[in-house]
């Protein structure tokens, strides 16, 4: 079976679930990329399964019956493979000690704490649970680890854990079962004195507390009962009962842990997290924790923290974008004023040029969370015919930073990683065509992947360039050529040393260079003969022409009235 990278945890998931309500067998098309869990059909019986899959069989398409645990068992230990290779390849004792002193400093501090960071480092979501007791109340805790580019680990902050807020319990009378009346005798038991397990000794039965506990389990358990026959519409309308039955009663027991190690999925219904950044301490935040538990204000508090959270992580991201600390006060005065979608402006010069960025931020239809989605991005010159629009969109914090989106508008290539619409992840060079826009005016985007054959170090290796030559300055140049820059080198020609500039020209494999005027100058002065990428002299010509030409028409001089705004999801 071959699974979409990155989806191994959510199918998991999603089969434990199947599983649990009764569905034991699966079909699948064999050859196959499961990129969902729409990619898998389950079944309660084998039967059903093949007779699906006959079905569904043909010359084309082929479908394969699976046992659900088998699947489970498979995507376990392909999970299982990833989180040792992942700890192999990062962990090292050194960051571990460091992640310490910082646990240390918040107030994390457990002789225990050292090995679990050492044991779950391999884990993908880098969550360790950390239990107390502090001024007299235990506390529950988790520590929220992450990663960053170079495979470093870094602590981002922690989660306390608080009981919901207790939803509406919509009664009614399920599988012959009175929900209501449940309820009530449910609330007369003492669920804390509960064994703890599903399996009850001959001593158990003989006691009849636990004999009571035994018989309500019983009764709520009907409510999902796999054999009740009943229509789809109802049994969703059972399981809600059932779950919020189980959070009211069982919630803080002994109980409450066996459910959650029998159905991992409910554990969300039973502890919310509440987010805390690294520079608040314990004592503080088990404060804050014990507030919201005695007065069952989860919703309005969680929301002041989120909205304190959300305002630094949308700050964070300005900075990340290039748009500097500039715009944090008219952030924050809009977000207080809890508008329901606000734009900011800013504008940034470019020597003779000057960039006018517009910030577009939303607020979330289900919360109090504000994201930034987009900004439109004009390039003005002082020649209102020759002013280039774009509008650049945002996508789970990554996108176009605003140096980049500079140089797309000035018609160089910037290279960026990128996801597609299944979460795949690929890497492309991008540039805009301002001779082809859409209907709202923004400019198409060609992308150019590894496909293509652009190879930018192999080309530059065709070129006298001297910071090839030191390992250091040849990754800055690197990296400043995909990042779209016109960036300046150092070109040997007659034996004399003179400063260019040079950019990246993935369309035509090659690149352009320019004097300290930025006038284009002919590459073949510095090119080895036959080199690049294998091209003969003749070809390259026959591209610098075609590319000038390009240039001339589709970069220099866009039509008038080609303006404004294209999406992009990067």
């Amino acid at each position: 079976m071959n699974i979409s990278k990155g989806m191994e945890d959510e199918l998991f998931l999603f089969l434990e679930k199947e599983n649990y309500s009764g569905k034991k067998w699966l079909v699948y098309e064999a050859g196959s990329l499961i990129k969902s869990q729409k990619d898998f059909v389950c079944f309660t019986t084998e039967f059903d399964a093949s007779q699906y899959a006959h079905d569904n069989t043909s010359d084309f398409d082929v479908m394969i019956v699976k046992p659900i645990a088998e699947i489970k068992a498979s995507i376990q230990q392909e999970l299982f493979e990833q989180a040792i290779e992942h700890a192999l390849n990062s962990f090292t004792y050194d960051n571990a000690e460091s992640i310490l002193k910082e646990l240390a400093n918040t107030g994390f501090k457990s002789a225990e704490l050292g090995d679990s960071l050492r044991r779950d480092f391999a884990s993908f979501d880098y969550d360790i649970p950390y239990e107390t007791v502090l001024n007299n109340t235990p506390v529950k805790f988790y520590i929220q680890l992450s990663k960053d580019g170079d495979g470093c680990l870094h602590y981002s902050g922690y989660d306390g854990i608080v009981r919901p807020e207790q939803r509406e319990i919509q009664h009614g009378t399920f599988n012959n079962i009175d929900t209501a009346a449940l309820d009530e005798a449910m609330g007369k038991i003492n669920w804390k004195e509960h064994p703890g397990n599903f399996f009850y000794s001959p001593e158990d039965r003989n006691n009849p507390e636990i004999r009571e506990m035994w018989y309500l389990e019983k009764q709520l358990d009907k409510l999902i009962d796999r054999n009740w026959q009943t229509s789809e519409n109802i049994k969703s309308q059972a399981m809600n009962v059932w779950e919020a039955l189980m959070v009211k009663h069982f919630a803080d027991t002994p109980l409450m842990k066996a459910i959650i190690g029998t159905v991992p999925y409910l554990q969300a219904s039973f502890e919310q997290r509440i987010p805390f950044s690294k520079g608040v301490s314990l004592t503080e935040a088990s404060q804050v924790l014990k507030k919201l538990n005695n007065k069952n204000q989860v919703t309005s508090e969680n929301n002041k923290i989120m909205n304190s959270q959300n305002l630094e992580f949308l700050q964070s991201s300005l900075k990340y974008f290039g748009f500097g600390d500039k715009l944090n006060q008219a952030l924050e005065n809009n977000i207080k004023e809890q508008k329901a979608e606000f734009q900011l402006k800013l504008e940034i010069p470019h020597f003779n040029n000057k960039m006018d960025f517009t910030l577009h931020f939303k607020k979330s239809d289900s919360s109090e969370m504000y994201f930034f989605n987009r900004y439109d991005a004009a390039l003005q010159n002082g020649t209102p015919e020759q002013d280039k629009m774009q509008s650049f969109y945002i996508n789970k914090g990554n996108g176009i930073t605003a140096k980049e989106a500079f140089n797309l508008l000035e018609g160089r290539s910037v290279h960026k990683d990128l996801v597609t619409k299944d979460g795949e992840k690929y890497s492309a060079w991008l540039k805009l065509d301002f001779a082809d826009t859409d209907n709202k005016g923004n400019h198409k985007l060609k992308q150019y992947t590894e496909q293509y054959g652009f190879n930018l170090d192999k080309t530059l290796a065709a070129f006298p360039i001297k910071e090839m030559s030191d390992p250091k300055q040849k990754e800055q140049l690197l990296n400043s050529l995909q990042k779209g820059n016109a960036q300046q080198v150092t070109l040997t020609r007659d034996g004399k040393d003179d400063k260019f500039y040079i950019e990246a020209v993935p369309q035509f494999k090659t690149i352009n260079v320019y004097d300290q005027k930025m006038h284009m100058v002919k590459r073949q002065n510095f090119q080895e003969p036959n080199s690049i990428n294998g091209e003969s002299a003749k070809t390259n010509q026959k591209h610098s022409e075609k590319q000038k030409t390009s240039k001339d028409t589709e970069d220099r001089k866009p039509k008038q009235g080609q303006s404004r705004k294209r999406k992009l999801t990067v």
